[in-house]
């Protein structure tokens, strides 16, 4: 295969920016299980290590949404403004 072999291309099956992505993805959700089980002293470094990690799918909303989710699901509280529902609307 000329993407192997000539251009040196590891994985020619997939983008460099999807496996950086997925990667990406990985470490927040391993980040997240590790936030979850932090001393409330050290869960704020935590949060802030999690924004940062969001940043890189700042052109993909449907996957902010998701890790925000599971953020939500694992620490119980929003990060996003945008993503909190507006209780008085009920």
């Amino acid at each position: 295969m000329i993407a192997r072999g000539i251009q040196g291309i590891e994985r020619p099956e997939v983008s460099d920016q999807y496996a950086t992505e997925k990667a990406a993805a990985r470490s927040y959700l391993e980040l997240l299980d590790e936030a979850a089980l932090a001393p409330a002293e050290k869960l704020e470094a935590y949060k802030n290590k999690l924004a940062e990690g969001r940043e890189l799918f700042a052109d993909n909303p449907a996957v902010q949404a998701i890790l925000e989710m599971k953020r939500v699901a694992k620490l119980g509280e929003f990060s996003d403004p945008a993503l909190r529902r507006d209780e008085t609307k009920k």
